[in-house]
């Protein structure tokens, strides 16, 4: 043992078997001082206590992250021994004689005397195999989604409760008209405020505010386009899923009639809900047709316009005039 380390070795071997890190300390010339029965359980290199770190790292067949080989000069403690530096939580994926591996993560540390002079080196290790496989498969799953997601037909986008935009998929992109670079990370009502106050903007507040699933069919009046929209709030309440497809062709025949119509034309459905909002509707009312979308007709019908009204199956359509 070197000058100026004053400790009761046998001490603390008993101490340093009790922890869950291994532990191996060494002098400036490579002699092990000791080391913790976990080095033993951890490497399964053997239960002798080694001469020197040299010759132990040397029977050590390790690899960084990115599958490079470790070199014995690359292992923390023989980098703290050259050159006097400590080394923070380096992952190594180690091969036991066995022929199985585990993950380890390694720290190192010089150890000074009074007079700043490094007479020993430390380093300790943890076997964070479980934790790296429980990493490697909550990746192989977030893929899975991933891959899943990319290859629905519907679009799909995920929120968070502060209405910013998390994933969007390329059926998405495609109907939306806008990058997924462009959408991430943005508020949604930033983004389209013309939905503001409209019937679906209602009914995202409801599904995230009352944690339940909600459908409908409603009018996207950034693009003209119908979505048919299926909401799904997380199960730990942090945002929401929102599958939706383009129905444009779907729509009620009435709606296309409706929509190109000079008259000012606006269609309901069976609980007088604004679903189709004309532009001569809108020059009529003053009322701009994402204000209407979505909402009762008695909600934001002006008292000064005359309003006929046509019943059919599924809806009615409003015949205005001033």
């Amino acid at each position: 043992m070197p000058s100026g380390v004053q400790i009761d070795q046998r001490l603390i071997e008993r101490v340093l078997d009790q922890l869950p890190a291994a532990v191996i300390l060494a002098e400036p010339s490579g002699a092990v001082i000791m080391c913790n029965r976990r080095v033993f359980e951890i490497l399964e290199q053997g239960d002798e206590v080694p001469e020197d770190i040299d010759a132990y790292l040397a029977q050590i067949v390790g690899y960084h992250s990115d599958g490079r080989r470790i070199d014995r000069a690359e292992w923390p403690l023989r980098r703290t021994l050259a050159t006097g530096e400590a080394v923070s939580d380096m992952h190594a994926q180690i091969v036991r004689p066995d022929g199985s591996r585990g993950w380890i993560a390694l720290s190192s540390a010089p150890i000074h005397d009074d007079d700043g002079t490094m007479v020993a080196a430390v380093v300790t290790f943890l076997d964070i195999t479980s934790r790296k496989r429980a990493e490697l498969d909550a990746a192989a799953s977030e893929l899975r989604t991933q891959l899943t997601l990319e290859s629905m037909a519907d679009a799909f986008m995920l929120l968070d409760q502060e209405w910013e935009l998390q994933y969007v998929n390329g059926t998405a992109e495609r109907l939306l008209g806008r990058s997924r670079s462009d959408l991430l990370g943005q508020n949604l009502w930033e983004e389209y405020p013309e939905m503001v106050g409209s019937r679906l903007f209602e009914e995202l507040n409801r599904a995230r505010d009352e944690q339940v699933v909600t459908v409908l069919v409603d009018h996207f009046a950034p693009l003209d386009r119908w979505f048919e929209l299926r909401v799904h709030p997380s199960a730990d309440g942090w945002g929401l899923a929102v599958y939706f497809q383009d129905v444009n062709e779907r729509k009620h025949p009435a709606a296309r009639v409706v929509e190109h119509a000079p008259q000012a034309l606006v269609l309901v459905d069976d609980a007088d809900r604004v679903q189709l909002w004309n532009p001569a509707a809108a020059g009529t009312t003053g009322i701009a047709a994402a204000q209407a979308i979505g909402r009762p007709i008695s909600d934001v019908l002006p008292s000064e316009i005359r309003a006929e009204r046509i019943d059919f199956e599924g809806g009615a359509v409003y015949l205005l005039s001033a």
